[in-house]
């Protein structure tokens, strides 16, 4: 595989003729991901783009390893919110190279800001999240029926991320929130938004809803609640 960075990307798009010798190419990494390489290329005649490939190595403190293949779960995925979702909301592929593990796809607004950007400085907009709850109920009411679910995306299986099986769906879900909780305080890409205080109440939180198990939503909110009164 070849492995591409900000230095020899553009090298690359002139090599594979997806841009064509004599234009200037600028290419810039983008930070944030762990488990990928992100460039964002810019070019003098046409909208900037972005290159994604995947790498067996997570960046993290840990060696901590994941089949290449999975990109290709991403890359299909993207097709299948994009039937589901409104324009926009996922960006749309331009090319895929499979022997090197990447492809590219629209690259987002220069004013466009994250989610996680706005709540760590304290914006809380309750439409913004109104309206990310219906892309999420959107996502998990259609995409199961897609054909794709039983087609490409059924190799979530063969790469180590279980099978699809829509039947269970919510204890399983509930379930794998509240390992995600862990993880992301004790495992092996820790959040860094958690103060010590912050860190202890996700384990507690995360431990009573393994410990607990709740098979519903509101049960798992109810048992949340619980927790949080008993703390103040």
């Amino acid at each position: 595989m070849r492995e591409l960075t900000w230095e020899n990307a553009a090298a690359y798009l002139q090599e594979t003729g997806r841009v064509p010798p004599g234009h200037s190419i600028r290419v810039r990494e983008l930070r944030g991901g762990a488990s990928n390489v992100v460039l964002r290329v810019d070019l003098e005649d046409r909208p900037s783009f972005v290159i994604k490939q995947c790498r067996e190595r997570l960046r993290v403190a840990m060696d901590w390893r994941a089949r290449l293949e999975r990109i290709w779960v991403e890359r299909v995925a993207l097709d299948v919110l994009g039937a589901l979702l409104p324009p926009g909301t996922v960006p749309q592929v331009h090319f895929e190279d499979r022997p090197n593990y990447l492809f590219a796809m629209t690259c987002a607004p220069d004013d466009s800001e994250t989610w996680k950007t706005h709540l760590m400085d304290g914006q809380a907009d309750p439409r913004l999240a109104g309206r990310l709850g219906t892309i999420l109920g959107t996502i998990h009411a259609e995409a199961p029926n897609h054909p794709q679910m039983r087609g490409t995306l059924a190799d979530l299986e063969r790469i180590g991320t279980g099978p699809w099986r829509p039947e269970g769906l919510v204890p399983r879900a509930i379930d794998h929130a509240a390992a995600c909780v862990l993880a992301r305080v004790d495992g092996k890409s820790p959040v860094e938004y958690l103060d010590p205080a912050g860190q202890e109440l996700a384990r507690r939180l995360a431990f009573v809803a393994l410990e607990t198990q709740p098979r519903t939503w509101d049960e798992m909110l109810r048992l949340w609640e619980r927790q949080l009164h008993h703390q103040r």
